[in-house]
């Protein structure tokens, strides 16, 4: 069960950490660009794109990063599965969550259950 609170609690700082480095870098890199994030197709017709795509196309990126730690994770344990991997690269979160709950089951094992009172 210590393994399992290491886990959760590596992950859960790692998510917020994360989350909160792409906005604060987002937002840094408009204020040294501001026009970053303008696309200029022809003199009379421009794009500018929000912080949120920015944000957006950064979460992807850095959801390869969990996609890695989970993979290297499962290795670990003797466990594989890519369904978990893919939906890790496309929400981290209910990624981690399926990973943390594979996780619980395989750490939590009761030793005998009982059912009823015929014991």
């Amino acid at each position: 069960m210590d393994y399992f609170k290491k886990k959760l609690k590596k992950y859960v700082i790692l998510m917020i950490g994360i989350y909160i480095g792409i906005a604060f870098l987002g937002a840094f890199l408009l204020m040294l660009y501001p026009d970053m994030l303008t696309v200029h197709y022809s003199p009379i017709s421009t794009r500018v794109y929000s912080l949120s795509d920015l944000v957006a196309i950064s979460e992807y990126l850095t959801n390869l990063i969990f996609v890695y730690l989970i993979h290297k994770d499962m290795r670990a344990i003797n466990q594989k599965s890519i369904l978990i991997l893919i939906v890790t690269y496309l929400s981290s979160v209910t990624g981690i969550i399926l990973y943390l709950v594979l996780l619980f089951a395989n750490e939590y094992k009761p030793t005998k259950i009982k059912y009823g009172s015929n014991s």
